[in-house]
């Protein structure tokens, strides 16, 4: 629990050394079986600790949906514990050298956040990797080796004093080598940044409008007016030169094409005078399908582009187990249906736009699926459902995460949460308060060519999980001829 101190908010990042005395006991367990209750046990404290807040969004409705509470607070969190779990009951198994079980540690469980990520559409939240968020320099590892390749180099921080506690200084030296290259490579870049950008700077203006509205009041067709006329005036507030003014998901309480009137004159009153407007919305296809959507206006009111949410959240979007009865009286009965492959939305003045919905910017592998490269990431989210909690302001540091990543700058914009700019470097240019409202205008920063992440992808992190996986077989095959010898 103390170690998830060096996530996002709080961003200690010498808290993740508390998980260190834990790989020290589960190195030296009795059995495989001990050893994964130490590390399963710890990592149920990460995910209790700094995954509280999604059960704050069962409160918004409550009645039924309060008997969710358990398995989101408690059960979840130890179904994502469980992977820890394996990988270090595997590590034990795999390896009978302690110095050998402790680089096992780095690889198994660097992979057991990777399966995490991607395994029953995946939940890569609070990764060992963000803890390096909270450190300008340490964070930029991610445009070298990406979040997958970071979680095995906060991992073999951890075991570190492990090693210092066996006397295996050379094997501590060793096993860091591949962090301190990075360290290196990472201060390099910090040293040769470019200037931040000036609001001033004669550059395209993006728009983002933060209306504040509560998730209880959100639907509420009596105070829609309200919200309205809120957010234009917030999006009218001079001056207003912006090229596209970006309203939150779902910010208009309304089902695409049910009301078009609504919707295109909301676009004539919001673009500036040569902009654009897109807006969170959802949306009905001619066959009846629900979809979460982002649609872009012209400042005639001329719908220009549609994207559709590709990755919807289990139980939040659509529920995997209809059928069953109680689930249905829980949930709700409508599912949200996925949309079709992304393809690049062309804004004049700016460029071509990759936009992502709500948790889909939280995805390294989700990005690098598409068959193109985008200018800028827009991504859209309404974390109303989570309150003055942690969840927002991991949700945004998460889009820094994919800026240092992909050499992008991302636009964020929420309902309620905490909404901003940042540039390809992952350096917030401006961002809102947490549960206010906010007009931001940011200058569209550059674009970079690309980063060695975006050359190797998986290259990358699977490098280095060779190097810890000779790197252990090495000291395996070493002390089982000592023991032979002996």
């Amino acid at each position: 629990m103390v170690a998830s101190l060096a996530l996002p908010p709080v961003e200690i990042v010498p808290a993740i050394f508390f998980f260190s005395p834990v790989f020290y006991f589960a190195v030296n367990a009795l059995t495989a079986r001990q050893a994964a209750l130490y590390v399963g046990l710890s990592s149920l404290g990460w995910f209790m600790a700094s995954l509280y807040w999604i059960g704050s969004s069962l409160f918004v409705d409550g009645g039924l949906q309060l008997l969710l509470l358990p398995f989101v607070c408690l059960l979840f969190p130890l179904f994502l514990a469980l992977f820890w779990a394996a990988g270090a009951a595997l590590a034990f198994r795999v390896f009978s050298s302690p110095s050998a079980r402790l680089i096992g540690f780095i690889i198994c469980l660097g992979c057991a956040d990777y399966l995490r990520s991607v395994m029953l559409t995946g939940f890569p939240w609070n990764v060992t990797a963000h803890a390096f968020l909270g450190s300008p320099i340490l964070a930029q590892g991610a445009s070298f080796v990406g979040q997958n390749g970071l979680n095995f180099l906060v991992l073999s921080m951890i075991v570190a004093p492990s090693l210092i506690m066996q006397r295996r200084f050379s094997l501590f030296c060793s096993s860091l080598t591949p962090f301190f290259f990075c360290l290196i490579l990472s201060a390099d870049r910090v040293r040769t940044f470019p200037p931040a950008l000036d609001m001033d700077e004669v550059a395209p203006i993006v728009r983002l409008i933060q209306p504040n509205i509560s998730q209880q009041d959100k639907w509420d067709f009596d105070q829609r007016g309200a919200h309205l006329d809120k957010m234009i005036a917030l999006a009218r507030q001079e001056p207003n030169s912006s090229n596209l003014t970006v309203l939150p998901e779902a910010a208009l309480a309304s089902v695409w094409p049910h009301e078009p009137e609504l919707v295109k004159n909301m676009a004539k009153l919001i673009s500036g005078p040569s902009g654009m407007m897109a807006t969170g919305i959802l949306r009905r296809d001619e066959a009846g399908n629900l979809f979460n959507s982002v649609l872009f206006f012209d400042r005639s009111g001329q719908l220009q582009q549609i994207y559709d949410k590709q990755h919807l959240v289990p139980f939040g979007e659509y529920v995997p187990f209809r059928g069953i009865p109680f689930v249905d009286v829980i949930a709700g009965s409508v599912d949200i249906k996925q949309g079709q492959a992304a393809q690049p939305v062309i804004v004049s003045d700016i460029g071509s736009f990759r936009v992502l919905i709500c948790y889909e910017i939280i995805f390294p592998d989700f990005i690098a699926a598409d068959n193109f490269r985008p200018d800028v990431l827009l991504t859209l989210s309404n974390d109303a459902w989570f309150g003055q909690t942690a969840g927002p302001h991991q949700h945004f540091a998460q889009a820094r995460m994919r800026a240092i990543e992909e050499g992008l700058p991302v636009f964020r914009v929420a309902n309620t949460g905490i909404s901003g700019a940042i540039d390809a470097y992952g350096r917030v240019l401006a961002r809102s308060e947490l549960g206010a409202a906010a007009v931001i205008d940011v200058p569209v920063p550059p674009a970079l060519e690309g980063t060695v992440y975006t050359q190797l992808r998986m290259v990358a992190p699977l490098l280095l999980l060779l190097v810890y996986l000779l790197m252990s077989l090495w000291l395996e095959f070493s002390h089982q001829r000592r023991n032979k010898n002996g």
